[in-house]
């Protein structure tokens, strides 16, 4: 073609376009039936994984930690923005994992680290199967400490707008904007 340059790129139109995350998990977790009952259930475990299926379908990479001693899951946007997470299914708990995400927000982001990541790009996130009523208290320590948290209601919403492919990334802002705006005493943005 001579010294002409042709480039070619996709535009996606996510609100007219099908979650192909969502279509894929479908096709093994019909409604995602599964993933629903991890959230509601008692098990532990199968609310962290439950909660990872969650962040998979709002389109970030997340991982289940082997490891013991550290977040239960960690995901990161396309954009390279890391999210700490803690999951909680009771209040039992709650305080204790908030306190791991204090310390291990701070690990994350010391230049001692070899993770070595920016503090504005870590965001960490405490995960409760509680209602917001239930969870009034861990809230309040979540606030004073800049953590995000979603609760029950929340994670329902963010399976159900599931549907539409939205940006990662706009998704990461909205928890920050939870963790910093809850803080200021805003109103927190809700799941699109």
């Amino acid at each position: 073609m001579g010294a002409t340059l042709w480039r070619r790129r996709w535009i996606v139109d996510g609100s007219r376009t099908a979650n192909q995350r969502l279509a894929m998990v479908q096709a093994f977790d019909a409604n995602l039936k599964e993933v629903r009952k991890g959230l509601k259930g008692s098990d532990a475990n199968r609310f962290e994984r439950a909660v990872a299926g969650v962040l998979f379908l709002r389109g970030l990479s997340p991982m289940l930690q082997l490891e013991t001693d550290a977040p239960d899951v960690v995901a990161f946007s396309p954009g390279g923005r890391a999210i700490i997470v803690e999951c909680t299914i009771g209040a039992k708990d709650a305080a204790t994992k908030v306190g791991k995400l204090v310390d291990r927000r701070a690990t994350l982001t010391s230049s001692d680290s070899q993770a070595s990541l920016r503090a504005e790009d870590v965001v960490a996130l405490l995960v409760t199967g509680q209602s917001r009523e239930q969870a009034k208290v861990v809230a309040s320590e979540c606030e004073k400490h800049s953590i995000a948290m979603l609760t029950a209601e929340e994670l329902r919403d963010e399976l159900d707008s599931a549907q539409v492919i939205s940006s990662a990334d706009e998704w990461y802002d909205r928890v920050v904007s939870r963790a910093t705006g809850a803080a200021a005493g805003e109103e927190v943005p809700r799941a699109t």
